[in-house]
C-alpha cells in the first residue's frame, strides 16, 4: 500500500498554504482515534481543505485529507495507521 501526500510542489494543489506541509506526514496516515483527531484538526482552518477531501475522493486515497478520514476515497472508521506505532508530535494546548 503506498502512502501519497500532497506536497507545497503539487501541481494539483496549491499545497505551499495549506497547514499540513508543516506536519509529520504520519500524522495524516493515523494509528490511533487521538492523532485522527489532531489530524483533522489541522485540516479545520486550511483554505483548500474543500478542494483537498475532493482531489483525495476522486484519486481514492486513505488518510486524513481535508479534515475527513477516508479509504480508498471513502469516509471511513478505519484507522490507516493501526499496524505502525502512534506518531511522536506534540499534542497541542
Amino acid at each position: 500500500m503506498t502512502r501519497s501526500r500532497f506536497t507545497p510542489t503539487s501541481r494539483t494543489l496549491p499545497a505551499d498554504h495549506a497547514p499540513c506541509t508543516i506536519e509529520d506526514p504520519e500524522l495524516f496516515w493515523p494509528a490511533t482515534e487521538s492523532e485522527a483527531g489532531r489530524a483533522k484538526a489541522v485540516c479545520g482552518g486550511c483554505p483548500i481543505a474543500r478542494r483537498c477531501l475532493t482531489t483525495a475522493q476522486e484519486r481514492g486515497e486513505w488518510g486524513v485529507w481535508g479534515g475527513e478520514l477516508l479509504a480508498r476515497g471513502r469516509a471511513s472508521t478505519d484507522l490507516p495507521g493501526k499496524g505502525r506505532q502512534p506518531s511522536r508530535t506534540p499534542q497541542s494546548a
